[in-house]
């Protein structure tokens, strides 16, 4: 297989003979990858404008390196919100932490409720006071959703994809003025 770019944008593709035979005599580079995989990227270019509107008002994360730092920044912010019912953040990110997101994480914080979007808005990590808001001990895993549970069925704080969406956005749309 081969493909052409003309002005940054893939212009042809087809069996590496046919294009070749097409390109010969041009003045295009020509060049033979010897069987190594091209794989042009593709962006998706959704944005979740709202919820990144609502962000700003939130304790930001991204500048958080590890689980310290994360758990340092949002100790500084529930001090500084001493009349919010409940903590939000954003930012989290998978490389800030040694494994998988926990309440147990978050529980000595704050006895507030406390939700923490990821970066992309896929993923909420929660404290055990904000599952208990959730009330999602017995909500069961339908599909696209998943709530990480603990070998004994429990949930983790841990809420990925359509989890997260379904069941934290609606609270927080409830809540925030």
């Amino acid at each position: 297989m081969a493909f052409t770019v003309r002005n940054g944008i893939i212009d042809d593709v087809g069996p590496s003979h046919d294009i070749l035979t097409r390109t010969t005599g041009s003045s295009n580079l020509v060049l033979d990858m010897k069987s190594k995989i091209i794989a042009p990227s593709f962006f998706d270019g959704h944005m979740h404008l709202l919820l990144h509107g609502a962000s700003l008002l939130k304790i930001n994360l991204e500048p958080c390196k590890n689980l310290e730092d994360t758990r340092a920044v949002i100790k500084h912010g529930a001090a500084q919100r001493p009349d919010a019912a409940r903590i939000f953040c954003c930012g989290y990110m998978h490389n800030m932490l040694p494994g998988e997101p926990t309440a147990a994480m978050l529980d000595d914080l704050d006895a507030r409720p406390i939700f923490i979007n990821s970066r992309d808005l896929h993923l909420t990590w929660c404290s055990t006071a904000a599952l208990q808001e959730l009330n999602i001990e017995d909500t069961p895993n339908p599909t696209g959703r998943l709530i990480h549970r603990n070998v004994a069925g429990n949930p983790t704080g841990f809420l990925s994809e359509a989890a997260a969406i379904n069941l934290v956005w609606p609270l927080e749309n409830k809540v925030t003025s």
